[in-house]
C-alpha cells in the first residue's frame, strides 16, 4: 500500500493506491481490501486475478463474467447452450418427435424461400463447418445410419412413390444430379486416399485381393462348365 487516493465526487469509501507483486499500481477501494467476507476481495491486481476465457483464452478482468465478452465468444456460448437445450428437449420420448418434426417442417419452408445463390451460400457454410468438425459429421452420419436401418422399408417406399410421381424430364434431372454428386464424391475420396500413402497402399492391396478372388471365381465357373461338357 502506497498512499491514499483522492475520492472522486459522488463516490463512497476511501481509495488506496496499492502495488501488486507484479509491479502494477492500482487505486482500489478500502472495503475491497479489508472486508474478507466480500466476494470481490482484492488480493492482487486485475490482470493477475484474471481468469482465462473458456472460448478464446483471453484474460477476463471482471470476475463476475464467465467469458471475455467478445461477440465471437458470446455467439459460441449461445450456440452451445442452444444445442444442449435442444438435445434435452428432443430426448423426451413423448415431446421429442414432435419437436424434431416441427423443426424439420420449419427448415423446409425456409429453404423453399431461398434463392439459388442463398442456397449455394448455405451449402458452402455447411461444408466449412463439416471440415472444421469431423467428429460432429461422424456422429451425425452414425445417427443417420441407425435411423435408416430402423426405417429402411418405410424410407424406400416413400422414395419409390416420389420417383413414380416424377415426369420423364424430372427423373432425368434427378438422375443427373445424383451422378454429379457421385462424381464429386469419387474425386474427393480419391484425393484423400492418394494424399495418405499408408491408406493408398491398403487400398491397392484390397484391390489386388479383389481381382485375385474374382479371377479365381471365374476359373471355377469355367472349370465347372468344362466338366459338365465332358460328362455329356
Amino acid at each position: 500500500m502506497l498512499a491514499e487516493e483522492p475520492v472522486p465526487p459522488g463516490a463512497m469509501g476511501r481509495l488506496w493506491r496499492v502495488r501488486c507483486d507484479c509491479g502494477v499500481e492500482e487505486a482500489i477501494r478500502q472495503r475491497r481490501l479489508t472486508e474478507v467476507s466480500r466476494p470481490g476481495l482484492r488480493r492482487a491486481c486485475a490482470r493477475c486475478e484474471a481468469v482465462a476465457c473458456p472460448e478464446c483464452g483471453a484474460p477476463v478482468l471482471n470476475k463476475r463474467r464467465a467469458r471475455c465478452g467478445s461477440p465471437a465468444c458470446e455467439l459460441i456460448a449461445y450456440r452451445r447452450a442452444a444445442t444442449a437445450h435442444y438435445a434435452r428437449a428432443t430426448s423426451d420420448p413423448i415431446k421429442g418427435p414432435a419437436i424434431r418434426a416441427a423443426r424439420k417442417a420449419r427448415a423446409q419452408r425456409n429453404w423453399a424461400d431461398l434463392s439459388k445463390a442463398e442456397r449455394a451460400e448455405q451449402y458452402r457454410r455447411r461444408a466449412a463447418r463439416e471440415a472444421a468438425n469431423p467428429e460432429v459429421v461422424a456422429k451425425r452420419r452414425a445417427r443417420a445410419n441407425v435411423h435408416y436401418a430402423m426405417h429402411a422399408e418405410e424410407i424406400q417406399s416413400r422414395r419409390a412413390a416420389r420417383l413414380d410421381a416424377m415426369s420423364r424430364e424430372e427423373l432425368r434431372r434427378w438422375l443427373d444430379r445424383g451422378a454429379a454428386y457421385q462424381r464429386a464424391y469419387q474425386r474427393r475420396w480419391r484425393s484423400e486416399i492418394q494424399s495418405d500413402p499408408e491408406a493408398h497402399r491398403r487400398y491397392l492391396d484390397l484391390q489386388a485381393e479383389y481381382r485375385r478372388r474374382l479371377a479365381l471365381a471365374r476359373l471355377m465357373v469355367q472349370a465347372t462348365q468344362l466338366k459338365e461338357m465332358l460328362d455329356e
